[in-house]
């Protein structure tokens, strides 16, 4: 009899960032693989567990949606989520997963509550420090996107015989998707004349430091795209107040998002600190050079495809961005090193490395 695997279906019902991105394309490459490997539906039988009235869904074939329990948000996730999973092996994706559960695996992508905790609220730094500390210590196999990350978890939540399983993120997601290109007429921009940066606005992403590096040159004939909103339960009042001069979009598909990338200048992400960090990855496949702070976690993506800057740098930021915008030569040469990077990283690759774990630790 084929081995009941749970998703913990809670993303569903989130706003999408790289979190739940990275949650729905492994689902939709697991279930991609289903579909070619039937030793795989012979061995287990997947399916989502979400809250009640999700309002997304993912347009499956080989595994099913079932909307349970009665309550919402955290309370779902730890006190009911166990309950209906109890009959199987649950996955949990996007950093939560329930404390009551034992056969589980769970996806952290990050530590930055631990390693810059100032960037958000107190609530959330709690919990979240609370629930990860928890899990080490608990019957879970832990994943993570990048080697990088695995040394922070261990470095932050150490547990002796404790494994931590790299499965980085992919980027079909974006360039499976056709460019719609009204977006840059519709945003005012011009071909190749813009900055872009992508993110939320909480302080890790270090957008003061983007900005200031702004008035370092003569970036004057320069329009600035910021593509991110702020959560502020999250990060409480730690966002960057946005001048006027710059067009922010908060909301935004996958067409636009690659038309903007596509027609970007130059992809500026001069962060503090990251787990991964998807949208360098999202700008190098669709043909923008990037310009990246020179942190463990975008060396580990982005290898020789990017320039570096030093995030505490402003001179040094504002150098690296000038140095692509007045330069063919290394804008090209950019680009297709950026796109031949990318190539490395694949969603199907990343679920089929989830499969092999579950496989491996827990067959029937």
């Amino acid at each position: 009899m084929a081995r009941q695997i749970f998703i913990n279906g809670r993303f569903l019902s989130q706003a999408i960032t790289g979190v739940q991105r990275y949650a729905a394309e492994i689902v939709k490459g697991i279930d991609e693989i289903i579909s070619l490997d039937d030793s795989i539906r012979r061995k287990f039988q997947f399916s989502i567990l979400a809250p009640k009235g999700v309002g997304r869904e993912l347009n499956l074939k080989n595994i099913s949606l079932n909307e349970v329990g009665r309550r919402h948000g955290h309370l779902w996730e730890q006190l009911e989520l166990p309950f209906h999973s109890r009959k199987g092996i649950l996955v949990n994706l996007c950093n939560m997963a329930p404390i009551l559960k034992r056969q589980q695996t769970v996806t952290i992508h990050d530590v930055a509550v631990f390693a810059m905790p100032h960037a958000y609220t107190r609530s959330f730094r709690i919990w979240y420090r609370f629930i990860f500390r928890t899990l080490r210590v608990r019957p879970a196999e832990i994943i993570t996107d990048t080697t990088f990350s695995a040394s922070e978890i261990k470095k932050y939540l150490p547990a002796k015989e404790k494994r931590v399983t790299v499965i980085p993120a992919g980027c079909e997601h974006i360039s499976d998707v056709t460019s719609d290109h009204r977006i840059i007429s519709r945003l005012g921009l011009t071909s190749g004349n813009y900055l872009l940066a992508v993110s939320s606005l909480n302080e890790r992403k270090n957008f003061r430091g983007f900005l200031a590096a702004m008035g370092q040159r003569d970036f004057a004939k320069y329009q600035t795209v910021v593509v991110g909103n702020l959560n502020k339960k999250i990060f409480g009042d730690s966002a960057v107040r946005l001048p006027e001069n710059i067009v922010q979009v908060a909301e935004i598909n996958d067409a636009e998002l690659k038309a903007l990338y596509a027609n970007a200048g130059v992809f500026v992400y001069p962060s503090f600190y990251e787990g991964f960090g998807l949208p360098p990855l999202e700008a190098m496949v669709c043909g923008a050079p990037a310009v990246v702070s020179d942190i463990p976690a975008h060396r580990e993506v982005c290898g020789e495809a990017a320039l570096y800057c030093n995030p505490y740098e402003i001179k040094d930021i504002a150098e690296k961005i000038e140095k692509v915008l007045l330069s063919g030569d290394i804008r090209e040469e950019m680009i297709a090193k950026g796109k031949e990077r990318a190539e490395m990283f694949s969603w199907k690759k990343s679920a089929q490395k989830l499969l092999d774990l579950i496989s491996e630790r827990f067959s029937p």
